[in-house]
């Protein structure tokens, strides 16, 4: 019980003592604030004189410069008592101060004014330096003599002394008018800067201004009017600067021919339509641009020709006329002397770059089966059903496929367009000189020279493309086989959660690595044939040994096989020369990169140029790219 006293008193003595602890600070401070309050008004720091200082609050802190100086000594020069003169910040060239009012500056003449200059000996060397300067002695209008480390500086004429820097100048007080031509560096623009006549000084003229731009060079665009203008103008002031006073005339190019296409040259292709019963189809429809013969194309008009210019030094600029051949007419068209371009018979319309063709057109109406046959054709080809498994198309232009491909060989001069999917076996490739389309592959093999896009899916296929392979439909996967793009691969989502056997390459050209994986199967069946006959002849070299006779049939196979052996040996190492110097001339591209926009996952293997890379956790939303400086391939975050 008296513990419990004896505590509660001890609390109550600390609060005490941390109150009186409290007061005395506020005390102290109060008695800092009154200091300071005395210590403002001592040194002229109150808000008010701050204020009208302009140190705070709203009023500019206002420093008076007194422009015309009459002291003694500025810079080490010793001026005579009754010498002023206007002191300036340095400048490079006396036009920088020729046209200041030197009014209120007393008028100083030759041999009545000696001015001198006393310089520190380690600066005499310097001071000597700056007064034979080559430009300053030209414009300054005064004469040095060194004493020692004295200059006696007198003036060369009557004038008004400016001090700019360290450096004096004496500006005449009877000047002649000045005229400070300017050319642009493109020469398409002459400007001046007038300065009027002072004293007795030759007042500026039309015809001196013309002189000057003679002398300069300046032949054409000669503005009179502003001249004329401008000389009006310097009679009330001191100066005219930045005035236009001749203007080249650029180059107007011609116009190219215009061209009116009497059909679509971009058709749009719909992405989806919405079916009877509410469903959405993914299957892109395609857009055939068809012709009949004799039918007008394009109509090109007259292509105008350029208007050549001038420069201000009388120089030509040549114009560039308009372009007239901007269509050429390709094959089954023809052009008329009116620049009518027309079909010559029943086709498909093309443009490529600015050739417009009409490739003669094969319509099939349902499947290629048995009942149409294998197709090859020096057009385009359009089949509205499927094709079948086992059959051929092959086309010089486009292959155009509304339904299905199955197990079946498409070849085409230019594009593939497959409505819906290809299913291919190890027996069919489909290939295309430029770009192939299609909404999915499953087990099929592709091979393109321009872009593979595709609409939804790619599983267990091969795609070789020399431009860029795109899967970006909803779906937008690649699962389990090999892609390879010269450019670069763009994908939803790479490989499975359940390890599939994924590979994508980039960088590397695919007819190249095409052939080294043939050269690599052909290496291995070699390799595969010598170890085939070396377990064949342990059994026969172990007879030789144990002394077996062997006749000389035996003996004769024996030796056949032995030559097989060194033949097969021979073409392996053959072939992988040449495998090797395959891969040196294989263009690469460094900058092909894989992005992925959704996941890549674990297992996947990543081949760039000639680093391989496998990925180790599933990873989202990244880009893959070869990194030359750690020549590495590296991800990072789209």
């Amino acid at each position: 019980m008296n513990t419990n006293k004896e505590n509660n008193r001890e609390g109550k003595r600390k609060q005490e003592q941390s109150a009186a602890d409290l007061d005395k600070m506020i005390s102290e401070m109060e008695k800092r604030i009154s200091e300071i309050e005395m210590e403002e008004m001592l040194s002229g720091y109150t808000a008010e004189e701050l204020a009208e200082m302009g140190f705070i609050g709203d009023n500019s802190i206002n420093i008076e410069h007194s422009k015309y100086l009459k002291n003694k000594f500025a810079e080490g020069y010793d001026f005579p008592e009754d010498i002023n003169y206007l002191k300036y910040y340095p400048v490079k060239s006396v036009e920088q101060i020729e046209s200041i009012d030197l009014s209120n500056i007393t008028v100083i003449h030759p041999d009545t004014a000696v001015i001198k200059l006393t310089i520190a000996p380690n600066k005499v060397n310097y001071y000597n330096k700056e007064f034979n300067d080559e430009q300053y002695q030209k414009e300054c209008n005064l004469n040095f003599k060194r004493e020692n480390n004295k200059f006696i500086i007198t003036p060369k004429v009557s004038g008004r002394l400016v001090l700019a820097g360290h450096r004096l100048y004496l500006i005449p007080s009877d000047r002649d008018g000045k005229c400070v031509i300017r050319i642009s560096d493109d020469s398409m623009a002459v400007y001046v800067d007038l300065i009027q006549a002072t004293g007795n000084g030759a007042k500026l003229t039309e015809e001196m201004i013309l002189n000057e731009l003679q002398l300069s060079g300046v032949k054409a665009g000669i503005k009179m009017e502003a001249i004329r203008d401008s000389l009006e103008r310097i009679k009330t002031s001191k100066s005219e600067k930045n005035i236009l006073v001749a203007q080249g005339m650029p180059a107007k190019d011609g116009r190219d021919a215009p061209v009116q296409f009497l059909f679509d040259p971009e058709p749009v292709v719909e992405e989806f339509r919405v079916l009877p019963d509410g469903r959405v189809d993914y299957r892109k429809q395609a857009n055939i641009r068809m012709t009949k013969k004799g039918e007008i194309l394009a109509v090109v008009g007259k292509a105008e020709p350029g208007i050549d210019g001038y420069n201000v030094l009388g120089k030509m600029i040549k114009a560039i006329n308009g372009e007239s051949n901007v269509l050429c007419a390709g094959q089954n068209v023809v052009v008329t002397d009116d620049g009518k371009f027309k079909a010559v018979c029943d086709g498909q319309i093309s443009l490529n770059g600015k050739v417009l063709s009409v490739f003669l057109h094969y319509m099939v109406e349902g499947d290629v089966d048995y009942g149409c046959g294998n197709i090859s054709f020096n057009g385009n080809v359009t089949i509205k059903g499927s094709v079948l498994p086992g059959f051929e198309v092959k086309a010089e232009g486009d292959i155009v496929v509304m339904k299905n491909v199955d197990r079946a060989t498409l070849k085409a001069g230019r594009d593939i367009k497959i409505n819906s999917g290809i299913i291919g076996s190890k027996d069919t490739v489909v290939t295309c000189g430029r770009n192939l389309s299609a909404q999915y592959l499953q087990n099929a093999i592709v091979e393109a020279q321009g872009d593979v896009t595709i609409g939804n899916s790619v599983m267990q296929s091969v795609i070789f493309s020399a431009g860029n392979v795109v899967v970006n439909g909803i779906k937008g996967m690649i699962v389990g086989g090999y892609v390879c793009a010269l450019n670069g691969i763009d994908a939803r989502i790479i490989g499975s959660q359940y390890g599939t056997k994924t590979t994508v390459e980039v960088g590397k050209d695919y007819l190249v690595q095409k052939k080294i994986i043939e050269i690599d199967k052909a290496i291995q069946f070699c390799e595969d044939n010598v170890k085939k006959i070396d377990t064949s002849m342990l059994s026969v070299y172990s007879s030789v040994k144990k002394g077996l006779a062997m006749g000389d049939d035996k003996m004769q196979k024996i030796r056949a096989v032995q030559q097989k052996r060194a033949e097969l040996v021979k073409h392996r190492e053959i072939m992988q020369w040449k495998k090797t110097e395959l891969e040196k001339k294989a263009i690469t591209n460094p900058f092909a990169a894989i992005n992925i926009e959704d996941t890549i996952f674990a297992d996947v293997v990543i081949k760039i140029a000639s680093q391989v890379s496998t990925i180790k956790m599933k990873a989202n939303h990244v880009k893959y790219h070869l990194d030359n400086k750690k020549e590495k391939i590296v991800g990072n975050r789209m």
